[in-house]
C-alpha cells in the first residue's frame, strides 16, 4: 500500500545522499520467509537492517537483535530487552482514543474497519476499540466491524457494505 511504498521512498531519499543504497528482501507472509528475507541482509553484511515483521514474536525479533552487531531497526513492533532498537506507536491506545472522541461527541453505534487480521497492529487497535466501548458500557456489535485489506478499495467494499446493512435495518449506527 501507500504506507510502505512513502516508507521506502522516504528511506532511500535519506540513505543516496550518504552513499549509501536501499536493499530490500521481501518476507512475504510467513514467519519462516521472514526469517530467510532478514538472514539475506545480514549475510549480505549490510551497514543496517531495517524491519517490518509481522509473522515474528516480540522474544524472536529480541533475540534477532541481540545476535547480530550489524544495527537491526524494527519498525511498528515494540521490543521488550532491546528498545532502542525499535519505532513503534501503541496501536491499542490509538483504536480506543478514537473511539473515545467519538464516544465524547455522542456517538455510541461506532463502526471499525480493520486491516488485514493478521496483523499484530490491527489485532491491537481492534482490541483497544473494543475496550474504549465496554469501558462506557457499550456493547460490542459484531456486524459494525469490517475486515480491510489495506488497499482504499477494500475500504470502500467496506464502508459499502456497512452502509449498506444500515439501510437494510440490520446494523443501526447512531
Amino acid at each position: 500500500g501507500n504506507y510502505f511504498s512513502d516508507l521506502i521512498a522516504q528511506s532511500a531519499r535519506i540513505m543516496e545522499p550518504n552513499g549509501r543504497q536501499l536493499i530490500l528482501a521481501d518476507g512475504k507472509h510467513t514467519a519462516e520467509e521472514a526469517r530467510a528475507a532478514i538472514q539475506i541482509l545480514l549475510d549480505l553484511r549490510c551497514d543496517g537492517v531495517s524491519i517490518y515483521p509481522r509473522f515474528l514474536s516480540i522474544a524472536e525479533m529480541d533475540e534477532i537483535v541481540s545476535q547480530h552487531r550489524q544495527p537491526i531497526l524494527v519498525i511498528n513492533r515494540r521490543l521488550r530487552l532491546n528498545d532502542s532498537s525499535c519505532i513503534f506507536s501503541d496501536p491499542h491506545a490509538a483504536g480506543a482514543a478514537a473511539v473515545a472522541y467519538l464516544i465524547a461527541r455522542g456517538h455510541r453505534d461506532i463502526a471499525f474497519i480493520t486491516g488485514a487480521l493478521d496483523s499484530p497492529s490491527v489485532l491491537e487497535r481492534l482490541s483497544g476499540y473494543k475496550s474504549a466501548l465496554a469501558q462506557q458500557g457499550i456493547a460490542v456489535n459484531e456486524a459494525l466491524i469490517d475486515e480491510g485489506k489495506w488497499h482504499a478499495q477494500s475500504g470502500v467494499a467496506a464502508v459499502d457494505a456497512l452502509l449498506a446493512a444500515v439501510d437494510r435495518g440490520r446494523k443501526g449506527m447512531k
